[in-house]
């Protein structure tokens, strides 16, 4: 699993620095380069925790959200949320580029700081909800009647 797990980081990574730094045409962005170790290290962080508590929830995390014979409805929402992902990395790129908004460092510090807490949230969701995977799973209830 381990292998996999560093392709799949790998492969994600850098997607996202070739969205967020190819739009903002900054290969260079000491932020956008910070953002992207902070949250490289985050995610090893979770992902190597979840391979010693729970590597089942890891697996399952790991896996496509898209499964056969999905609904239409749910395929669409998939690719909407994906579409909003993606568009996320471009605008913060394009923000760059164009300089349309300016964060004093304060205001950057303190987004760093939020993505760290947020990132340790999802750590604590994963730790107490072995269930919170990428797919709606319908399980048995155990409950006998």
């Amino acid at each position: 699993m381990l292998g996999r797990v560093l392709i799949q980081t790998v492969v994600w990574f850098a997607i996202q620095a070739a969205l967020l730094l190819g739009s903002a045409g900054d290969w260079g962005w000491p932020q956008g380069w910070t953002y992207m170790g902070e949250v490289l290290a985050l995610t090893t962080a979770t992902t190597l925790g979840l391979m010693s508590t729970d590597p089942e929830l890891l697996k399952a995390r790991m896996s496509s959200p898209l499964k056969r014979n999905q609904r239409p409805q749910d395929l669409a929402i998939i690719a909407v949320f994906f579409a909003a992902y993606v568009a996320w990395f471009v605008l913060i790129g394009l923000d760059h580029r164009f300089m349309w908004t300016d964060a004093p460092l304060a205001v950057q510090i303190l987004g760093a700081v939020l993505i760290g807490v947020g990132m340790m949230l999802v750590w604590e969701t994963f730790r107490a909800n072995t269930f919170a995977t990428t797919q709606v799973r319908v399980q048995a209830s155990g409950r006998r009647r």
